[in-house]
């Protein structure tokens, strides 16, 4: 799987100039089909098998009840607010990753795939990359693929119940802060996130 290779960088300003990959990035439509479903299992399947010696945690956690609950509040005129909670509740209370730790993308989220045919060719911006819980890289799964692409997923990788809520968390979460946040600037990052809130509310 091609990721970009950096040409430049700058640790004190926080630039890097990269390799540029091409491909288009996915719809916000949950249509994704079963090639991507094996593709994107096929890439963290990899992760998960890289050495994690010397490895850090990803810069990102997952966001805390109260910034959560301010970002429901904060897009109360489009969401079906009581539902959300208790989602978020309920998903947000999944049991810890035991396992030993893994490489992780981060930032996993359709604007960072590339695709070609249905397929997956690239995947850009490892900013968030570390050593943790493969949860935060699942939460991809309610963005580009419906229920029957995900229960495909869930089967592929043999997750338990804990690890699929802490993604479905994961999805939730970040949606609902992106959507206030991007709502009148950024049309694609607002519409993968009530995507994805649609999907982990099963809607």
């Amino acid at each position: 799987m091609p990721i970009p290779r950096p040409y430049a960088h700058d640790a004190e300003h926080g630039w890097t100039i990269q390799q540029w990959l091409p491909g288009t990035t996915p719809g916000s439509d949950g249509r994704g089909g079963r090639a991507l479903a094996d593709d994107l299992v096929g890439v963290l399947e990899a992760l998960w098998r890289v050495p994690t010696a010397g490895g850090v945690a990803p810069p990102r956690t997952l966001w805390p009840h109260e910034v959560v609950h301010a970002a429901i509040d904060a897009a109360v005129d489009e969401l079906d607010a009581p539902a959300t909670r208790a989602a978020w509740e309920r998903l947000s209370a999944a049991g810890p990753w035991r396992r030993p730790p893994v490489w992780v993308h981060g930032d996993l989220l359709p604007g960072n795939l590339l695709l070609r045919d249905g397929r997956l060719v690239g995947l850009i911006d490892f900013a968030g990359a570390g050593v943790g819980d493969p949860a935060c890289d699942l939460m991809v799964f309610w963005h580009v693929l419906g229920p029957s692409g995900r229960a495909h997923v869930r089967r592929r990788l043999a997750l338990d119940d804990d690890t699929w809520h802490r993604g479905a968390a994961w999805a939730l979460a970040q949606a609902l802060v992106a959507l206030p946040y991007y709502r009148h600037t950024n049309p694609y990052m607002t519409a993968a996130a009530r995507r994805a809130v649609r999907a982990v509310l099963g809607r």
